[in-house]
């Protein structure tokens, strides 16, 4: 999950880079989506940086593949889940 600031920085991307070059490993880059129960301050990260995400793993030879966001609707989408009570 790409958030904003937080883990898609420069140097986030270079260490993914780093560590996926020792792996045999697909990546899958996954929007954050907003809830309620999470803070403010978490965003999901903006376009130009899942893009550069994207190329710059793809262009190291690490197989990644972008995961569109599926949910949202009805409050199911990845992040959304965090503190719902079950009924």
């Amino acid at each position: 999950i790409l958030l904003h600031k937080i883990n898609d920085t420069e140097e986030c991307l270079e260490k993914m880079i780093n560590l996926c070059k020792t792996l045999k490993c697909k990546v899958n880059l996954i929007l954050f989506n907003s809830s309620e129960f999470i803070k403010k301050e978490i965003k999901p990260s903006l376009p130009a940086a899942v893009d550069r995400f994207f190329y710059s793993l793809n262009d190291n030879k690490i197989r990644t593949m972008i995961r569109k966001s599926k949910g949202s609707r009805i409050s199911g989408a990845c992040g959304q889940l965090a503190g719902k009570k079950a009924l």
